[in-house]
């Protein structure tokens, strides 16, 4: 039986390993490999390689490791003069890195070819000195042929397509100002994209099935209590597209919605992480756990999914990780 992994990682600025690889033994997890960079809040991977870059300011290092079996050999290291990158994503298929720099509100890619980084190949640079633009994240569709961006600042949502290797802008979608358009994923035959918003707190939904994107319709991310902050923070969405999670900052809560004809989500649960500032939540073990990166409470918190209700159970059971943000299979 093939075993559970997870790759982890963090704000971690000390001397402390920054991203772990744990394997599941028996009821417990272990630690088999670490690494220790500056600040890698989020990572990206696929069958060969584990990305990683540093979320620092005015400048940023983006990092390549080589999978080998229990553990991952770094490769390269690819410093830019870009600071703030909170995400990124590797296409596969044209060999490229996209990377959402929240700090400086600019979209912009990485060549990658014979297991190295080469020079940046695309910028987009969003905003201006008055209007500030903050990058946050991209999606991707299965052909690798569109790409999908929210702008937090400047609250809208920008479509690319992927032509020759390049990316070119063809669309650009306002949404309500002052949402801050944050996490997104696609739903059924990504024929629309869900959309969680970190200053509303709310989960627009985009029909991509036009000519030009159009936001349909706009769900309340309900929270436990009316007081203090909630900051919408990540969401999943189940593998046969039934349910979405969402995950929300100050009232430390997940959200489960079911989804009903595609259009519509039905709130059936909302329930407490069990720590403290949720940032990235992930399916593990064929959608059987909910983890959930906690990171002012420096832990994984788990949860037993019922795949048939949605519904989570919380599990007693928790991962120490300084400053954690990011959790993931592999």
């Amino acid at each position: 039986m093939k075993k559970t992994k997870l790759l982890v990682s963090g704000y971690t600025t000390d001397d402390l390993p920054s991203v772990k690889l744990f394997a599941k033994k028996k009821t417990h997890f272990q630690c088999i490999w670490s690494d220790t960079i500056q600040s890698p809040t989020f990572l990206t991977t696929n069958n060969k390689f584990m990305f990683a870059v540093t979320e620092t300011e005015g400048e940023s290092d983006f990092y390549m490791y080589k999978t080998c079996k229990d553990r991952y050999k770094q490769l390269d290291c690819f410093h830019v003069t870009i600071g703030g990158v909170c995400h990124i994503l590797y296409l596969e298929k044209a060999k490229i890195l996209i990377a959402s720099s929240y700090g400086e509100g600019v979209l912009f890619t990485i060549k990658v070819e014979n297991e190295a980084f080469h020079s940046i190949s695309n910028k987009f640079v969003f905003g201006s000195d008055k209007i500030k633009s903050r990058i946050h994240c991209s999606i991707t569709n299965k052909d690798e042929t569109k790409i999908y961006a929210t702008d937090l600042g400047l609250d809208c949502l920008y479509e690319f397509e992927l032509v020759k290797g390049a990316l070119v802008e063809v669309d650009t979608l306002p949404l309500p100002s002052g949402s801050g358009p944050r996490h997104l994923c696609f739903g059924v035959d990504e024929r629309y994209v869900y959309i969680l918003t970190e200053y509303s707190n709310e989960i627009f939904l985009i029909d991509l099935t036009g000519k030009r994107m159009n936001h349909i319709k706009t769900n309340v991310n309900r929270t436990i209590c009316e007081e203090g902050q909630h900051l919408g923070a990540s969401l999943c969405i189940s593998h046969d597209k039934r349910f979405l999670y969402t995950s929300t900052r100050g009232q430390n809560c997940i959200n489960v919605h079911e989804i009903i004809n595609e259009k519509e989500l039905k709130e059936v649960q909302n329930i407490y992480t069990g720590g403290i500032w949720p940032r990235h939540i992930a399916f593990v073990e064929r959608e059987k756990y909910l983890y959930v990166a906690n990171q002012f409470s420096n832990d994984l918190t788990i949860f037993k999914r019922n795949k048939k209700s949605g519904l989570l159970k919380s599990m007693d059971y928790r991962i120490d990780f300084e400053k954690v943000s990011f959790v993931k299979e592999i």
